[in-house]
């Protein structure tokens, strides 16, 4: 269940970011950011209130400990959503969508496993965990670097470049701090309602510093509204689910295949087709497929009793 959410969230991320290929300008991009990030956080507040006080009273409160640990890798997960989107999403502006979304999630499943490593967060990687990183990420560098149609690459992109790399490493550590708050048995909707402040703060301070106006945003400001639930406040919730179910390898390696998603989408959109992306665009798919199945099947496998109802009680605790 958890893949299909995370694949599903992967088709609308990507239908919506097919279409901003091209059109949004600097401004745009922190306004989309900004308005998508704050309507996240505000509907889901709304709705953690409002399961707040619907909590039963026979319920069993968390400990001071778990409320320690749980603030801890809530601020944890502000900081990187902030870096992480909006170094994504500011890239948008110098850099198609999807050479974005293939850096981004070619640097993610390496990153994912050298982090594991450094902090000792999750199983030690084991070679084949190594080897699919690897083959995840030329693929989809190998995709970026075909879609980049052999232009010249000035100082722009070099700067969309370095963003979206930067996303890459975010979007692994937030795979791994997801997948904790959900063995801490904390609720997606506790952590929708929470993670996303400092990104829609973020976005706003650095749309005022650039002296941006609304209109100048690449596309009809009516839209921006829209665009913000389609593209960034219901997609994502469906993704904090998966990611908070899913072991984190089996997460990154299913978000691989956004970039040729995206991809598609542009080509629906009006762009261009071009035979060498779409057959790496397959080879993703494939590869993704065949890499997350048995990680998923071998979690389940895997999971210990205690640990299933331990996260069951968390649930309850924090619904």
């Amino acid at each position: 269940m958890s893949a299909i959410l995370i694949s599903v969230s992967v088709l609308m991320q990507a239908g919506c970011f097919g279409y901003l290929s091209g059109r949004l300008t600097p401004s745009g991009s922190l306004l989309l950011s900004c308005a998508g990030f704050f309507m996240s956080a505000l509907l889901f507040t709304a709705v953690h209130l409002v399961r707040r006080g619907r909590r039963r009273p026979e319920v069993v409160l968390p400990g001071p400990v778990e409320r320690r640990r749980t603030n801890r890798l809530m601020w944890l997960m502000n900081l990187v959503t902030a870096t992480t989107f909006l170094s994504f999403y500011v890239s948008l502006a110098w850099i198609p969508a999807t050479l974005a979304s293939g850096i981004e999630t070619a640097v993610g499943p390496l990153a994912l496993v050298v982090l594991a490593l450094v902090f000792r967060a999750g199983e030690r990687p084991t070679p084949l965990v190594w080897g699919t990183a690897v083959a995840l990420a030329a693929a989809g560098g190998a995709l970026a670097w075909s879609l980049t149609g052999g232009a010249d690459i000035g100082w722009e992109a070099l700067a969309g470049l370095g963003l979206v790399t930067v996303a890459g490493v975010g979007a692994s550590g937030l795979a791994l701090v997801s997948k904790k708050l959900g063995g801490l048995g904390t609720h997606p909707v506790t952590v929708t309602a929470h993670r996303f402040h400092l990104t829609y703060l973020g976005a706003g301070v650095l749309f005022l510093l650039q002296g941006g106006s609304p209109h100048d945003s690449g596309v009809p400001l009516v839209l921006i509204p829209l665009l913000g639930i389609v593209a960034i406040t219901i997609p994502l919730f469906i993704l904090q689910i998966g990611l908070q179910r899913a072991h984190p390898m089996a997460a990154m390696t299913i978000l691989t295949t956004l970039p040729g998603m995206t991809y598609l989408s542009e080509t629906l959109w009006g762009g261009s087709v071009d035979i060498a992306s779409l057959a790496l665009t397959g080879l993703l798919v494939v590869l993704a497929a065949v890499s997350a199945t048995p990680r998923q099947s071998g979690e389940r496998a895997t999971s210990r009793p205690s640990e299933r109802s331990l996260a069951s009680v968390g649930n309850k605790d924090n619904s």
